[in-house]
């Protein structure tokens, strides 16, 4: 299980505040996805007395909002990050991202990882190069820059005073058709047998690191349901169910199908998984976050017309009694 210390989060959080400065000054903007989506989101959702948050996140993935963009664009928006200190990454495996060191020091590592709209480069396979700036190809990006929201980011300076801007965040039904297949993806490659790359760096465990993200993806998701109400996020997607067609439409259901598959009894991956994440830690509360995360999604995706099965309360239920 993956760690995510608050001091780390709050170098991310300032970095992607820099972030935002940085790319507004030159007139251009990015849409939040990933865990920094999840959790921006959940950051601006009406507790209406809950107090399920989000822990989250390190990685900073970012989508560039427009599609239009000239070679002289992209040369401006790598001069930019090079001026600033983030460094490109070296590594073959992952390309596409630049590495910012933040914090106290200057000792903690944050990782920018640049998408793109598929359709951006379809003749490409993992990543794809523009003016030096790698990017890896997002399947539901036409969905992102359809659905997303503004967010106001805001950092406390611990002196009173606090440091704010607005950025742009995949919303509920970009974030499920980006989620989903992620969360089947990872639990495959957790699984994968012994000399299957996963795709990732070298770690000391591999299906350990796997599963570690398999949890992030399924907490992302259980998290964003609970804290923003299974109706909110259930009615955002009937909406977007209405309006989009086609590729983008296949994209949503094949997200959301991903999402049923792993969430539909509460022993398949997706509930534990989730409270493995949440609970950081504390085993005893896996049980408990278990359940919590389990009925939710159950509300959510019936109310979707997905299928569900619940299981049958208690010996002692007074259901029996009846």
């Amino acid at each position: 299980m993956r760690r995510y210390p608050q001091e780390n989060v709050e170098a991310g959080r300032r970095i992607l505040l820099e972030l935002a400065r940085l790319f507004r000054s030159i007139g251009r903007e990015f849409i939040v996805v990933g865990g920094w989506a999840a959790h921006l989101l959940v950051t601006e959702c009406p507790r209406d007395g809950h107090q399920t948050g989000h822990h989250g996140t390190l990685d900073i993935d970012l989508m560039l909002s427009v599609v239009d963009l000239t070679p002289s664009d992209f040369r401006q928006i790598r001069d930019l990050l090079l001026q600033h200190q983030y460094k490109p990454s070296r590594s073959e495996r992952r390309p596409f991202a630049f590495c910012r060191m933040a914090g106290d020091g200057h000792k903690i590592p944050i990782l920018v990882d640049f998408m793109a709209p598929r359709e951006w480069d379809k003749n490409t396979g993992s990543v794809f190069n523009r003016e030096d700036i790698w990017f890896m190809p997002l399947d539901a990006g036409r969905l992102v820059r359809e659905f997303n929201r503004q967010v106001q980011l805001t950092i406390d300076n611990g002196d009173g005073t606090q440091e704010s801007e607005t950025v742009l965040v995949a919303d509920f039904p970009a974030l499920m058709a980006m989620k989903g297949p992620a969360l089947a993806d990872r639990l495959g490659k957790a699984n994968a047998p012994e000399g299957e790359s996963p795709g990732e760096e070298v770690f000391d465990d591999r299906a350990e690191f796997q599963r570690g993200k398999h949890e992030k993806h399924a907490y992302d998701i259980a998290c964003v349901v609970q804290a923003c109400s299974p109706r909110t996020v259930a009615e955002s997607i009937i909406h977007a169910r209405q309006h989009v067609a086609g590729r983008d439409g296949d994209e949503l259901e094949r997200g959301l199908n991903c999402v049923w598959q792993h969430f539909s009894r509460i022993d398949a991956s997706g509930p534990e998984a989730a409270a493995i994440a949440r609970a950081q830690g504390d085993s005893e509360r896996i049980p408990q976050y278990t359940n919590d995360a389990f009925f939710a999604m159950a509300d959510f995706l019936e109310r979707l017309g997905f299928e569900v099965t619940r299981p049958l309360p208690p010996p002692d239920h007074p259901l029996w009694r009846a």
